[in-house]
Order: structure tokens, then C-alpha cells, then sequence
């Protein structure tokens, strides 16, 4: 133990905060977020547009997410994404 810091697994005040063992905090009511599954033309859009325009404005990511059929927010977490840069 360094500095004198109780590992998380022996907190017993983490243990409380409903820590699973599988990494989860929070209530077990909790639903899993959904993956988002990319058809092949939504990343061959993507990758060229993001290869023209690294850091595209709120305008051209409306345009695109009406090209690709996705939610604006996956196009903002792909551009963040380090595969697209």
C-alpha cells in the first residue's frame, strides 16, 4: 500500500457504493448503453470526410449525419476516436 491507501476491493465504503466486481458502480437497475454497429458505406463516408476535414463545425456534422444515417453524437465520438485520425 502506498501512501497508506486502502486498495478499492478492501474499501468497505466502495463495496456499499454497489461495486459488482465486473467494474460497474451504480444501481443494478442501471441499463447497458447499446453499441452503435456501422454498416461498411457509413465508414467509407466517414473516413473520407474525416480525412478532408479533421475538425468539422456543427453545420457539416448535420450534413453528414444525414448522409450516414447516424446521430450527430456518434460522429462527434468517432472524430475523437483515434482510428478516423
Amino acid at each position: 500500500m502506498l501512501l497508506g491507501l486502502t486498495p478499492r476491493y478492501l474499501n468497505p465504503e466502495y463495496l456499499e457504493m454497489g461495486f459488482r466486481g465486473g467494474g460497474s458502480l451504480g444501481s443494478s437497475s442501471r441499463t447497458k448503453r447499446m453499441r452503435t454497429s456501422f454498416k461498411h458505406h457509413q465508414l467509407r463516408t466517414m473516413k473520407s470526410y474525416f480525412a478532408i476535414n479533421h475538425n468539422p463545425d456543427a453545420k457539416d456534422l448535420k450534413q453528414l449525419s444525414q448522409k450516414t444515417g447516424l446521430p450527430k453524437r456518434v460522429l462527434q465520438q468517432m472524430k475523437l476516436s483515434s482510428q478516423f485520425l
